[in-house]
Formats: C-alpha cells, sequence, structure tokens
C-alpha cells in the first residue's frame, strides 16, 4: 500500500520506523501498529472521496425527487412519500449540493424544474422503472431459491419410489448419489434438503422418517426361465448373470453375505448408474436385475416381470434422512406427502 506522508502523518512516520527496523518486524507491537496504520488509511480515503463527491446519490432520493417534480409540491409529496417536509426538503439539498447546481425555482405555480432539474427527471423517469423491473426479477429469484427443494437418492432406483406427480411440482431438483453414505453427506452439507435412503445405523446429525419397508426383488424378462414363478429363493439364483446399479447399498452386501452363506457368490456381470441401459440390458438375455419393486411400473414395462425375494432378513427399511432441527419447510411437506402415499 503506497501511503503519502503529508496526508498521513504521524501515522505514516510510525509504519516507517517499523519498516526500517527489522527488529521491531516480528513483535506484537509492529504488527498492532501495522493494523492501525491500514485501518487509518482506509478511512482517510473513504472520508477523503465524500468530501470530493460528497454522498452516492441513491434511488430513494431520485424517487423523492421525481415525486416533487410530478407534484410541484414539497408539501404533496411529503404526504405522498410519508416523509417529513424537513427530510424531504434535506434531500433535494443534498441532490442539488451533488449536482452543482438547483433542481427547482419557486413559481406562481409552486416549485418549477431548472434545466438541469429536467434532465435528471427524464433520467430518473427512465432509470426508475427499471430498477423496479429489476428489482421484481430479483425477488422472484429469491422466491424461487427459497421455494427450491433439492432430493438426493442413495442410487438410480430410488426416484422412482417417489409418486410422479410430487416430482413434476415446480423448483424441485434430483440428485443421484454414489450409495447411501453420499446421500446421508448430500444432506449434512446442505447440498441436499432431503435424502431418500436405506436405513442404516449410524445416521448422526440427521433424523429418520420411513417410508417402506422394502424387499429385495429381481427383475427379468418374461421369458427368462425364472420369471413363471411366484417369488425367488436365493438357490434359485445360483449362476444366474446378474445386474446391479453401480452405487454402494447396504441392501446389496446384505445380498451379497447371504449368498456366501448359502454356499455361492452371486455372478454379478454388469452394474450402471444408467436406469435406461440396465432395463434395456434384460430385454433380450437371461440377466436379472437386482432392484427395488418401486423401480418397476407393468404399464410401461410390459415385457418384464418383477419377482420378491422369499427372505425376511434382506427387507430394507427404507425413508427420508433430513438434518436435525434444520429442515426446509417444504422438505417435511413434500416427505409427509410422500408417507402418506405409501400409507405411513
Amino acid at each position: 500500500m503506497h501511503l503519502n506522508y503529508n496526508s498521513y502523518g504521524k501515522k505514516y512516520k510510525q509504519l516507517l520506523i517499523v519498516t526500517h527496523n527489522k527488529k521491531l518486524w516480528n513483535t506484537e507491537k509492529a504488527k498492532n501498529m501495522l493494523q492501525n496504520t491500514r485501518q487509518y488509511a482506509i478511512l482517510s480515503a473513504e472520508k477523503r472521496q465524500k468530501e470530493e463527491w460528497g454522498e452516492q446519490m441513491n434511488i430513494n432520493q431520485l424517487r423523492q425527487f421525481s415525486c416533487v417534480a410530478g407534484h410541484k409540491s414539497m408539501t404533496k409529496a411529503s404526504k405522498e412519500l410519508f416523509v417529513s417536509q424537513q427530510a424531504l426538503s434535506k434531500t433535494i439539498q443534498l441532490m442539488q449540493k451533488e449536482m452543482g447546481g438547483e433542481l427547482f425555482t419557486r413559481g406562481s405555480r409552486g416549485l418549477e424544474l431548472t434545466d438541469l432539474g429536467a434532465k435528471l427527471l427524464t433520467i430518473s423517469e427512465s432509470l426508475l422503472p427499471r430498477y423496479d423491473s429489476c428489482m421484481e426479477m430479483i425477488e422472484r429469484l429469491a422466491e424461487q431459491n427459497r421455494n427450491k427443494l433439492t432430493l438426493s437418492f442413495e442410487n438410480v432406483f430410488y426416484q422412482y419410489a417417489i409418486p410422479a406427480e410430487l416430482l413434476d411440482e415446480k423448483g424441485i431438483a434430483l440428485s443421484i448419489a454414489d450409495g447411501v453414505e453420499s446421500c446421508m453427506e448430500a444432506v449434512r452439507s446442505g447440498h441436499a434438503d432431503l435424502g431418500l435412503c436405506s436405513r442404516v445405523e449410524r445416521m448422526e446429525g440427521l433424523e429418520f422418517l420411513p417410508v417402506l419397508r422394502e424387499p429385495l426383488s429381481f427383475l427379468m424378462n418374461r421369458n427368462h426361465p425364472l420369471a413363471r414363478r411366484p417369488y425367488l429363493l436365493l438357490s434359485d439364483l445360483r449362476d444366474v448373470p446378474q445386474n446391479l446399479p453401480s452405487a454402494p447399498s447396504v441392501i446389496v452386501s446384505r445380498y451379497i453375505d447371504a449368498c456366501i452363506e448359502e454356499g455361492f457368490y452371486p455372478n454379478f456381470v454388469m452394474e450402471s448408474r444408467d436406469y435406461g441401459i440396465l432395463l434395456r440390458s434384460l430385454r433380450n438375455s437371461d440377466h436379472v436385475l437386482l432392484c427395488g419393486s418401486f423401480a418397476f411400473n407393468p404399464k410401461l414395462d410390459e415385457d418384464l416381470v418383477l419377482l420378491p425375494l422369499r427372505n425376511p432378513a434382506l427387507h430394507t427399511d427404507v425413508g427420508f434422512v433430513i438434518r436435525q432441527g434444520n429442515a426446509n419447510p417444504r422438505a417435511l411437506r413434500f416427505a409427509g406427502a410422500v408417507r402418506e402415499h405409501y400409507g405411513e
């Protein structure tokens, strides 16, 4: 920072002493002296600017000036603006000082604009509507942001647990997390207002709102050898090619453990975050897709069949996670609507 000796006098002289005396560089006294000098320089610069340029004209002053010009009277303008005549008169005086000339003259019909005042009124009448329009746009943007709702899902399938009519609401943003921990962290960090995921033991800082108890299910095409069964057993899945969403999942880990206890390791052949790719992989193959029942819409997927795995130990509680004591009101309403849909 360049400091002028004549402008800062004693403060600048103290700074020079510190700068040229190496023994003082690391002392607390020197640090305080430098900090005080910086603050003094900033305040002095602000004071000089005000002395040279005066207070900056603001939009309220222009609005008051335009009102006086329209009524040609301080009395009528002050009533409309709900300000005292003294305050309004002071505003006009400050504006005249800043403009460097008179804005009004007193005539037989009240206050009349000078040439300078008429030019300023032209600018003011052009500026004020645009300013009001911009402020309306800013308010709409703020309102949209306040009403925005960001949802995070444990994996690609969980988004299909939400009724379509709720997802069609304005201001809803969706994100697919990389597993349950990633989903919960998105909510903790504030990147998401709500997370839909499997229930786990440790959910620090979060509250769990149960939505449904979900059996592990498998999706397959209607021509698959297993498709005619009412349900599946673990033993039915030995050596069967299996697809799964590419995100760490509590239920997948439990499924793998259950298969190992049964004496085999599941034959995973494909994983993807893309729901469309996962479904297309089933059309003309003997693959099955590990998923939740909410991922299947029989009206849209007529060529596919969903079968539950008959193993109560592999059922999972699915629900919303929200930040404790810091939930978005819209998030609570949204979660309540989904829970009501599932009868919770």
